[in-house]
């Protein structure tokens, strides 16, 4: 689907109005309980800062990731950060290359992914690096650029606007259509005067709201009061 056919289906009535109303008054609530996700990401964003990724130290990074990734609602299924590391272990310059690529921004999001994916599975055809984990990845990088990504949670937003298009299975083309679906979002509440006031635990990291956003929209549409 066309971007602009994504915001006339997404603003096509006042439900996101509702969403963003539910979620502030969710978000103030002692059952909020997301501030960790800002925190595990700061640490990350703070360790990566200014570090030069190379296969010296790319297996310290991945580990790093795997360390930092709660036991508790994680962000992405340990096995993707097993098969990474065991990846970066066989091939460390060629993993950190990819890294390296990965977080370029002048580099167009979906062609960073695509080449991590291809390139490791060049290596191993059975590797497996889902979408939540390149969420992990680039928003432990920056957490106020990028988004982590929950395959049901993304469905079921997209769902609760009409939008019933199936997603392709395709990783890199399906978080950059999410990607772009946080910008979106991004530019209504910037468009609402809501930035500042619906910043994520006080961070400017917009996307992370975005991503909590999803289930207010659904539990807002079905009338489930949060």
């Amino acid at each position: 689907m066309k971007i602009e056919d994504l915001k006339e289906k997404l603003f096509m009535d006042n439900y996101m109005d509702i969403a963003i109303e539910e979620y502030l008054k969710f978000k103030g609530t002692k059952d909020y309980g997301e501030e960790y996700k800002k925190e595990v990401l700061s640490e990350l964003n703070d360790y990566l800062k200014d570090k030069r990724i190379a296969g010296e130290n790319v297996i310290e990074i991945v580990k790093y990731f795997q360390r930092k990734n709660p036991s508790k609602g994680s962000f992405v299924h340990w096995s993707n950060l097993d098969d990474l590391y065991k990846y970066a272990e066989e091939k460390p310059a060629e993993a950190a290359e990819l890294f390296n690529y990965l977080y370029d921004d002048s580099v167009d999001l979906k062609d960073r992914v695509e080449r991590f994916v291809n390139t490791a599975k060049n290596y191993n055809s059975s590797i497996k690096l889902g979408t939540p984990l390149f969420g992990y990845l680039l928003a432990g990088f920056s957490l106020e650029k990028y988004p982590l990504y929950r395959d049901q949670a993304f469905r079921e937003f997209l769902n609760s606007f009409g939008i019933n298009e199936s997603l392709t299975e395709d990783v890199a083309d399906k978080y950059s259509t999410y990607y772009e679906v946080c910008n979106i979002l991004l530019d209504y509440f910037k468009e609402k005067k809501l930035y500042k006031k619906s910043r994520y635990v006080g961070c400017p990291g917009f996307h992370l709201l975005s991503y909590q956003l999803q289930g207010t929209v659904c539990k807002s549409k079905c009338k489930v009061s949060l």
